[in-house]
């Protein structure tokens, strides 16, 4: 299976390289975009596995360890509306994953912290395999340091040329502005509330400020702006089944590993 990449000097991308990502999934429900990233890069990791990795080494079953425990340390998950913990729970049990509940024994405030325990099958495109969601290791994350925004940017294109796409997460915005075909940059303002569900009602009843993950796979200059592209994990119909662009500078933080555990499938 060929492996290609589209390379210059301002353009680098996994989007073409034979379905390697998954398309976004509809999910409408926070905070599971990170969960939805999740799981595409892995399906990506196991792809580029079967074709041609970026660096050449062996990558072994990967799998996911304490997936929410990363939404807690990321302060995504902890504090969280209950109604959000019981909706997460809910959804991923229909999607096939089980929980091990009070995985943060003894921490006050941590009853949405849960570890996965099963194992999910993905399509990788040559054959089906079981991965034990077990872990990324201790997510590697790296965060924008405000005095050197260049710098920042430099070292996500790094990460991503080096070791394959990763998660990434912003401020959502209320708007987008249309570049060029299926190329979107956020223009407005960003978002500072999002709807929170009241139990037992279907309307929104109050707010709390919003992040939003997915998975970076290239970037590029779009009229003159450094833009990275991403693949959306809240549904296909945002963009070009799911693939857009969004300012290299408003990425706040990016989550990769140092280390990918081999486990037996």
């Amino acid at each position: 299976m060929e492996c290609r990449r589209r390379i210059n000097n301002e353009t680098f991308s996994y989007r073409n390289t034979t379905n390697y990502l998954s398309q976004a999934k509809d999910q409408g429900l926070y905070p599971t975009c990170y969960l939805h990233a999740l799981l595409s890069l892995l399906e990506c990791k196991l792809r580029m596995k079967q074709a041609c990795l970026v660096k050449r080494r062996a990558i072994g079953n990967l799998s996911v360890e304490h997936v929410l425990d990363g939404l807690k340390k990321e302060e995504i998950m902890d504090g969280a509306h209950p109604l959000y913990s019981k909706r997460v729970e809910t959804f991923l049990k229909d999607h096939g994953v089980a929980f091990e509940k009070n995985y943060c024994k003894g921490k006050k405030g941590t009853a949405n912290c849960y570890k996965i325990k099963r194992f999910i099958k993905f399509e990788t495109g040559l054959k089906k395999s079981k991965v034990k969601l077990v872990t990324a290791v201790g997510p590697k994350v790296m965060r924008r340091d405000s005095t050197s925004s260049r710098s920042y940017i430099e070292k996500l294109k790094k990460e991503l040329r080096t070791n394959g796409p990763l998660i990434v997460s912003f401020k959502l915005r209320t708007g987008f502005t249309e570049l060029s075909k299926n190329s979107f940059l956020t223009a407005e303002a960003p978002y500072t509330q999002v709807p929170v569900p009241k139990e037992g009602k279907d309307e929104d009843v109050s707010y709390k400020n919003e992040w939003h993950a997915c998975v970076l796979v290239g970037f590029q200059f779009i009229n003159g702006v450094d833009c990275f592209e991403i693949l959306n994990s809240w549904g296909t119909s945002w963009s070009d089944k799911g693939y857009g662009f969004i300012m290299a500078s408003d990425v706040e933080r990016a989550y990769s590993w140092e280390a990918l555990e081999k486990l037996s499938s």
